[in-house]
């Protein structure tokens, strides 16, 4: 099942293919006040192609299925610190490219073009974890509905392997629609997120 730029390597800068060099990164678009080119000297607005990124409305609704999740407070209203974007990091080594997605707040999410078809069983893979020197927000991600509705996560809290800031894991999760009879025939949307404080990261999202 195809994700749109599953390796975070494509974005733009005033509409343009651009490239991030080493140490540098960018952001998804952020609230009024603070612009999201990052540590870069790149034309605004940066455009990141197939995914959108949220903020928590409240730290309360940030959880996973093991009870609530820390990390999770809202992004400033001109806080460039905060929310998501990506980041060309050197220090560990990823499958293709040079760019990670990171996560200092928040999650972002990709509707995929796929329906949930009887009788499958649907798998996401990702690399999660090192990516910013000794940064480790662990990982929470999976599958859910278009109306947010949870179908299937993981995380480094509730049964995925450890999550590390020296490298990057491969974690994977799976559902069977039979289990689920109540989203057959709507669109899958996979959120990736993060489970404790820190800068998370992912790499190479796939989806089969």
């Amino acid at each position: 099942i195809p994700v749109q730029n599953y390796d975070f390597e494509t974005f733009t800068a005033a509409g343009q293919p651009a490239t991030l060099p080493d140490g540098q990164w960018v952001h998804f678009g952020t609230e009024v006040g603070a612009g999201n080119n990052g540590n870069t000297q790149l034309p605004e607005p940066i455009e990141i192609p197939g995914w959108v990124a949220h903020e928590y409305a409240d730290p309360s609704q940030c959880a996973y299925s093991g009870g609530a999740a820390t990390g999770c407070t809202p992004c400033g209203s001109a806080d460039a610190s905060c929310g998501q974007g990506l980041y060309h990091q050197s220090e560990h080594d990823v499958s293709i490219g040079v760019n990670v997605l990171f996560l200092n707040s928040g999650y972002v999410e990709q509707q995929l073009q796929a329906t949930v078809q009887p009788d499958t069983t649907y798998t996401i893979s990702v690399e999660a974890g090192g990516g910013n020197a000794q940064n480790n927000g662990g990982y929470y991600f999976g599958f859910y509905t278009p109306d947010g509705t949870e179908i299937q996560t993981i995380s480094h809290q509730t049964g995925g392997p450890p999550a590390s800031a020296q490298n990057f894991v491969a974690v994977s999760t799976s559902f069977d629609s039979a289990d689920h009879p109540e989203v057959i025939g709507q669109p899958l949307v996979v959120r990736l997120g993060k489970d404790q404080e820190g800068q998370a990261h992912y790499h190479d999202v796939v989806v089969h």
